[in-house]
């Protein structure tokens, strides 16, 4: 995946970001099916949470680690994504 152009990459589960009136491109990341990001079969034990990440509809992998705050999945699915840009 080549990006020719700066952009910014927002959480698309938040109505607000969702408002921002930019020339800017934005990807949105989340767990809403409307993001360019999406994590999905989301999972969550003692050991940690799981999810899927797809982008644009197409499965890229499954993300674990021991973190359990939705928050810090969230900042996961948004670093994987950046992570892919490279």
């Amino acid at each position: 995946m080549v990006v020719k152009e700066k952009g910014i990459i927002a959480c698309g589960d938040d109505t607000r970001l969702r408002e921002l009136d930019v020339t800017t491109p934005i990807t949105y990341y989340g767990i809403a099916k409307g993001n360019d990001v999406v994590a999905e079969n989301i999972e969550k034990d003692t050991h940690g949470s799981y999810f899927d990440v797809y982008i644009h509809g197409q499965f890229y992998g499954k993300l674990i680690f021991q973190h359990l705050e939705h928050i810090i999945f969230l900042n996961a699915l948004s670093d994987y994504y950046i992570l892919l840009l490279k």
